[in-house]
């Protein structure tokens, strides 16, 4: 299963945690992971690239064997939020039809 984990502190995003792997098909075709990795990978680099974060302020760990992605803003702004809404979006509308697949959760911190 794969699990997506927000944080928020004062009504901003600081922190999403994508971990796990669906298993809904062998490595290499299964679908519901690529898209995970996809939504993923875009809101990291949208964050990057639109989000006017510098690299220091922002925390990555990565392990692709236990299909970790976590990132955490030490500093974010309307625009990081508006780009983790729209990760948000994706996630549930996967979840519309794997949601035996992908959890989410969303914790104020």
């Amino acid at each position: 299963m794969i699990s997506v984990k927000t944080y928020r502190r004062n009504e901003s995003y600081i922190r999403v945690k994508i971990s796990g792997h669906s298993y809904f098909d062998e490595s290499g075709k299964d679908i519901i992971c690529s898209a995970v990795s996809i939504l993923s990978y875009t809101l990291l680099n949208s964050i990057n690239i639109i989000g006017e974060v510098h690299e220091d302020s922002i925390k990555i760990k990565e392990n692709e064997a236990e299909g970790l992605l976590d990132i955490e803003l030490l500093k974010n702004n309307n625009k990081t939020d508006m780009l983790f809404e729209n990760f948000l979006i994706g996630i549930k509308l996967l979840m519309e039809d794997y949601s035996d697949y992908i959890t989410l959760e969303h914790e104020e911190v």
